[in-house]
């Protein structure tokens, strides 16, 4: 019996951290953990930090287990969320057993992403988009290849380890200065094409789960989440600014 919970343990940590890594909501990460912990007879009883989750595992009898894990950290991951979200659900249904979830994880852990050419050109669509929107004309396809090399930049140092924070100050440089010099070049006007070649780096869905963890209560994981964002913001307002000081201040 005690065997069979630690055993449940591990899975449903395994589970909580995967979801975490992956970018969701604590209050969501809550849900799928009690649904998963009374499919299979447990009441669980969680505690989760930036970094770590604490959790107990009790079941039917008053007996308990309780396990510490680090988060590993990770890139915001929509379809390997969503998966989880589904067998979380499919457990709840009485569908999963244990061996069949770790099978299961270990299959959504395999999951690529969005390939990285198709993501590259749809980034750099979009912020070229942007720039047409508001009125830059030709420097439109200042942006897109200006993106392009940003991100390119981005991803390399990324595969490199390098400092989340740096990869996005860099990235920013790249961004802005490639967006300036092509504008000036050419003669294409357009000065929004140096802010808006920064659009991608803008931390949008660690700010909104932020806010939802705030409001939702989880007031240390959100301040988290809020503190790391606004890093991200702040090394990106660094790079643009960097940029306008070396390419060009009639960009200001």
């Amino acid at each position: 019996m005690a065997r069979e919970r630690e055993e449940a343990l591990c899975i449903i940590m395994d589970f909580a951290s995967e979801l975490m890594r992956c970018g969701s909501q604590t209050a969501r990460i809550f849900r799928n953990i009690e649904r998963i912990s009374f499919a299979w007879g447990y009441a669980p009883q969680i505690i989760i930090l930036p970094k770590t989750i604490i959790m107990t595992l009790a079941d039917s009898s008053g007996n308990s287990s309780t396990a510490v894990k680090k988060v590993a950290s990770g890139a915001l991951n929509f379809r390997e969320m969503s998966e989880l979200r589904k067998l979380s659900r499919r457990i709840s249904e009485g569908s999963v057993s244990m061996t069949e979830c770790k099978a299961e994880m270990a299959r959504i852990r395999r999951l690529s992403r969005i390939s990285g050419n198709r993501l590259l050109i749809a980034v750099s669509a979009g912020n070229a988009a942007f720039c047409g929107l508001f009125g830059g004309g030709l420097s439109m396809f200042a942006v897109f290849f200006a993106t392009l090399l940003a991100f390119k930049a981005r991803s390399f140092l990324a595969s490199k380890k390098t400092p989340v924070p740096l990869c996005f100050f860099v990235a920013a440089f790249v961004a802005s200065g490639t967006s300036a010099s092509i504008v000036n070049l050419f003669h294409l006007g357009g000065t929004i094409s140096v802010y808006t070649g920064v659009l991608f780096l803008v931390p949008g869905i660690p700010l909104l789960n932020s806010a939802v963890d705030i409001l939702d209560g989880h007031i240390l994981a959100g301040l988290s989440r809020f503190g790391n964002a606004m890093t991200l913001v702040f090394a990106t307002v660094c790079g643009l600014a960097s940029a306008l000081a070396v390419f060009g201040g009639e960009f200001l």
